[in-house]
């Protein structure tokens, strides 16, 4: 099975968050974690180019539309987010 580069990315996306103890899902080339709408504000202050949007109380990332020097620092500023909402701990 072939997979997409948006899915390679997306996989490179969940295993940074993973690694900084974020809980993700997958779907194709976007990655989800649980968060409101304190965390989607935080998110846009931090990374206001990010291709993200809330969904059903989930930040949706495409990873497809991150370069791969990007998502690294994607990354870091979900994580950073999610330190810096009250409520979420990582």
């Amino acid at each position: 099975m072939q997979v997409s580069e948006g899915e390679r990315r997306a996989g490179l996306l969940a295993r940074g968050l993973e690694e900084r103890g974020i809980a993700v899902a997958i779907r194709g080339s976007l990655v989800s974690v649980v968060g409101g709408r304190r965390l989607w504000a935080e998110i846009e202050r931090r990374a206001p180019g990010l291709p993200a949007r809330m969904a059903d109380g989930r930040l949706w990332v495409d990873a497809g539309e991150l370069p791969d020097e990007e998502i690294a620092r994607a990354a870091e500023a979900i994580a950073r987010a999610f330190r810096d909402v009250e409520g979420l701990v990582v």
